[in-house]
């Protein structure tokens, strides 16, 4: 099975800031992880290269509740890496999440990128893709990290909303 799906957000930010002062910020990510999401949060490496090309890895756990069928599957919760690597000329960012257990059942990944939506604005796009490999339970595993996901992102959505607007106030 595998399942895709798209998140949009938007945020008072122009194009440049939003890569430079919320995804590659280092404090800004440590915040909306812990504090937001309340994941237990990492950041392994993060490497610029001469031609603007970016490179991330981060360790998290997130405190999701797991259901009945997938909680003997996960025993230690749905702890993950992400790998990601910004191309500066697309000015997109391109991730894949590997878990800790069943990290050849199942396969997450996507791609950022953010459009100007007028004046100071952008709408952050992601494209998700979750592809899970287990009989019987592929499909619920599937609905319940997408719910999660999309979770995830609308609570990281309100905090970058909150984290801009006291930045522009101050």
């Amino acid at each position: 099975m595998s399942t895709r799906f798209t998140i949009r957000h938007t945020f008072e930010i122009d194009l440049e800031g939003y890569w430079r002062d919320i995804f590659f910020d280092k404090e800004f990510n440590r915040r909306m992880y812990t504090e937001a999401l309340g994941f237990r949060y990492e950041l392994a490496e993060m490497n610029t290269a001469p031609d603007g090309t970016i490179t991330r890895t981060a360790r998290l756990d997130p405190p999701f509740d797991i259901p009945g069928p997938a909680r003997v599957l996960f025993p230690q919760g749905l702890g993950y890496t992400e790998t990601g690597r910004f191309d500066p000329a697309q000015k997109r960012w391109t991730y894949r999440m590997t878990p800790k257990v069943l990290a050849e059942k199942l396969a997450t990944g996507g791609v950022f990128w953010v459009e100007p939506r007028g004046s100071g604005r952008v709408e952050r796009i992601c494209e998700v893709d979750i592809a899970v490999k287990v009989f019987g339970v592929g499909g619920f595993i599937e609905a319940f990290i997408e719910k999660l996901t999309r979770e995830s992102y609308d609570k990281a959505s309100l905090f970058t909303r909150d984290y801009l607007s006291a930045k522009k106030s101050a």
